[in-house]
């Protein structure tokens, strides 16, 4: 409120009209001037007092009736009050308060007066304005973040049944473990190369076994893999399959029959197979075809001198002992079979001896090497 000395101000005045001017008597005489506003400039400094400033006024609060009492006595003689001798404690470091530290949920320390963070997995700073900052040490943790690469110097361990690993989506293909079986659901795809597999194998000779299941019209495949070249460059060899067996050098021992690769089937229940084929052999496949194929061979056994007895095919003794259709139906009285006698290729060819003689039965014929 304005307090006037005289009509309109005129022999002075000071205070507030409002809150629009303020009216001060300065040495060199009265002064009018827009009332000024406080500033709070709320810097880090003016806050952490604060806080601590409130932090004082509620251990005042939540003391009891004697303790508040007790404050008053000592202050007794002291240009203070028992509630600002209690401040003045609290702001000088005097009084220990405590926080109870729990762990989700469940109390661990109670009224806590230091938090102890390790020293290998954390990093705290101090920020001023007694302000601490902790963070994750990832360099002495070796916690890695989600988004960084990490090595792995011990070991993850699964329990039985779990899906230890799945890639991609939610319903991706997975990696469990179950006792000595690692299991895999999902299609595996494998690029690179792989130089060595080593290890001692088990009672069963160290086995990888695939179950795929064919459900409807689809196809089950055990392994479906291949070979693809890219780039405009020359490569010795594509191989989609390459498998070899070894007798370890100085073994010692009989091994009663090695084999580089072996197929069989395994029929149980009561479907109806069609067609049982042990190895097909199919036309190639052609995709965005711009280059050419000399030579097409669908089967081709190298030489092997080695053993006392070589046989490269071994039919039977199942009746027929060998089938040879080819791509095509040939000519009259001509096969799709080639021999080689002597040093020439010859085409294996087909006649009538005629009806009668004592070797021949009518319609029978013999082969000839054109």
């Amino acid at each position: 409120m304005v307090k006037v000395k005289g009509p309109l101000f005129s022999l002075g005045a000071k205070g507030s009209l409002g809150r629009a001017i303020s009216y001060r008597k300065q040495p060199f005489g009265a002064q009018v001037e827009k009332k000024p506003k406080k500033r709070d400039l709320k810097s880090a400094s003016q806050l952490s007092r604060r806080g601590l400033f409130l932090g004082a006024v509620g251990y005042w609060n939540s003391l009891s009736d004697e303790e508040q009492a007790a404050y008053r006595g000592l202050a007794a003689g002291l240009p203070m009050t028992g509630f600002n001798l209690c401040v003045q404690d609290y702001l000088m470091g005097r009084i220990a308060v405590g926080v109870d530290v729990e762990e989700g949920g469940t109390p661990k320390v109670a009224a806590a007066t230091a938090l102890n963070f390790g020293v290998s997995d954390f990093a705290v700073t101090d920020e001023g304005g007694k302000k601490a900052g902790i963070a994750l040490d990832y360099t002495n943790s070796k916690i890695a973040r989600k988004d960084q690469n990490e090595v792995v110097s011990g070991q993850w361990r699964f329990s039985d049944g779990a899906v230890g690993l799945r890639f991609g989506s939610d319903t991706g293909p997975t990696l469990k473990g179950s006792g000595d079986t690692l299991a895999l659901a999902g299609l595996l795809s494998v690029s690179g190369v792989v130089t060595s597999i080593s290890g001692a194998p088990k009672a069963l000779g160290g086995q990888v076994v695939l179950y795929p299941s064919a459900h409807g019209s689809a196809s089950a495949y055990g392994l479906y893999f291949g070979a693809q070249k890219w780039g405009a460059y020359n490569v010795a060899g594509v191989t989609g399959l390459y498998a070899y067996a070894q007798a370890a050098p100085g073994s010692g021992g009989i091994i009663t029959a090695q084999r580089a690769a072996y197929l069989s089937h395994i029929l149980s229940g009561s479907p109806t197979i069609n067609l049982l084929q042990g190895l097909l052999i199919a036309e190639p496949s052609v995709y965005s075809w711009g280059g050419s194929i000399p030579l097409y061979e669908a089967l081709n056994i190298g030489d092997f001198t080695t053993p006392d007895t070589t046989r490269l095919i071994q039919a039977g003794p199942t009746v027929p002992y060998l089938r040879l259709l080819g791509g095509g139906n040939p000519a009259s009285n001509e096969t799709n079979l080639y021999l080689k006698e002597g040093l020439n290729l010859r085409h294996v060819q087909v006649m009538d001896p005629g009806v009668g003689g004592a070797n021949f039965v009518g319609g029978e014929r013999v082969a000839i090497l054109a």
